[in-house]
């Protein structure tokens, strides 16, 4: 391009001839590619900002859908051991206070409560076989 000696008065305007004719069309060109890019990272960005939006509202609604599943199955097993246990403490009152005429328990749940309401009609009926022999006994 530029062979032999020139001055810098002459370098100058040579110099803005290449620029004008070469790099000003490619500058364009890659100004026109990059303005398309932002536009495009601009969409993407909106994009994703929606995504985690929905994200966020799908977090939300199955933590709220967990928490009141918790609740309710919190609530109905404290109501089925309260209900459970008010029942024994009904018959294991009447037996302390005399009533040995209480209907059996039944609890068919297998657990430490149906095991504690066999031991109380177990109690129950000892206590009426320990009474039906005293009064044999005193009876003869």
């Amino acid at each position: 391009m530029l062979k032999g000696d020139y001055r810098y008065s002459e370098v100058i305007p040579m110099v803005r001839s290449y620029f004008d004719s070469y790099l000003f069309p490619l500058e364009t060109i890659l100004d026109d590619i990059t303005s398309a890019e932002v536009a495009n990272s601009s969409h993407v960005v909106g994009s994703l900002s929606d995504s985690f939006k929905t994200i966020e509202y799908t977090i939300a609604v199955l933590f709220s859908i967990t928490v009141i599943v918790s609740c309710s199955v919190a609530y109905v097993l404290s109501q089925s051991i309260t209900t459970r246990l008010t029942r024994l403490e009904q018959v294991a009152q009447k037996v302390a206070d005399g009533d040995l005429s209480a209907d059996s328990i039944v609890d068919k749940s297998g657990d430490e409560l149906a095991s504690l309401a066999t031991s109380i009609n177990r109690m129950q009926q000892s206590l009426l076989s320990l009474i039906g022999s005293i009064n044999t006994v005193t009876g003869e």
